[in-house]
């Protein structure tokens, strides 16, 4: 008699699997089977890496029974913590500087005489004034609406 070698499931969101070298048959009502030293576990291994299959325990290594692929951690360990030295950041002394207000040096613009006077005898010129027509709606050879 074969022994046991590995259990497999369905995968996360698949409907069905089907392996035809093993004759393993996974549906949402029969979702996990039972993997046995005699099968041949190529295309097994295939659903496995596309995640169509996921292995829940064991292997599927024919020749490795013995050592399997999944191994349950006992302790987790802490990582050890490294300290690393930073070197100091260079710190340069300011001195203070005194501020002096200055006063804005204002100097004596020359004068231009700017001539105000309008010309007296300036022509005007008008605009001529636009007409229109009388708002009647009608145009050239209709009569109006009413």
């Amino acid at each position: 008699m074969a022994e046991i070698i590995g259990t497999v499931k369905l995968g996360d969101g698949r409907a069905a699997f089907f392996d035809p070298s093993t004759n393993i048959y996974l549906t949402m009502q029969n979702p996990v089977a039972h993997v046995t030293s005699d099968m041949k576990t190529a295309r097994l291994k295939n659903g496995v890496r596309a995640k169509t299959i996921s292995l829940i325990s064991g292997t599927l290594d024919v020749g490795s029974s013995s050592r399997p692929l999944f191994q349950q951690v006992k302790e987790i360990l802490p990582a050890p913590k490294i300290e690393e030295k930073l070197p100091e950041p260079a710190v340069e002394e300011v001195k203070s500087v005194e501020v002096v207000k200055e006063e804005p040096v204002v100097e004596a613009a020359a004068e231009s005489v700017i001539d105000t006077t309008e010309p007296e005898a300036a022509e005007v010129k008008k605009e001529p004034e636009v007409t229109t027509a009388p708002e009647s709606g009608a145009k050239r050879g209709r009569k109006a609406h009413k």
